[in-house]
């Protein structure tokens, strides 16, 4: 996989979306990743184009970057807000040629103030006849 296009959208363009996963990814987390930011994957929105959404508590803003050095990797960051509400962003990426087709992972390195924190990671699902 090679993310690129990083793109956010409307609420309305992204339940606009047909979206899909043939098995449920699998989500795992090293060190403590903020949690003032969550993530949710949406499916996939074609054959290269994943839709997902970062949601954002309440009094925090969040940056995403698609990180330049870290393969299959999405940074954010957190820092402070004035926003007494949480708020959701939504968002698609290319993740590259027969991405969806192929065994998949992607990571989300969390920061807050630009000091790492952890990384959730997502990895495609196993159906029972995958496992064996």
């Amino acid at each position: 996989m090679a993310f690129s296009q990083l793109t956010q959208l409307t609420e309305q363009q992204y339940k606009s979306l047909n979206l899909a996963f043939s098995k449920t990814p699998i989500s795992s987390s090293t060190g403590s990743p903020d949690p003032r930011a969550s993530i949710l994957l949406g499916g996939w929105a074609s054959e290269t184009v994943m839709a997902f959404l970062i949601g954002t508590a309440a009094g925090a803003n969040t940056s995403l970057a698609i990180d330049p050095t870290l393969s299959n990797t999405i940074d954010i960051n957190i820092v402070a807000g004035t926003s007494p509400d949480s708020t959701t962003t939504y968002w698609t990426m290319d993740t590259g040629s027969d991405s969806r087709s192929s065994d998949w992972s992607m990571d989300f390195l969390v920061a807050a103030n630009n000091r790492g924190t952890g990384t959730w990671k997502f990895t495609k699902g196993k159906s029972e006849d995958d496992q064996y």
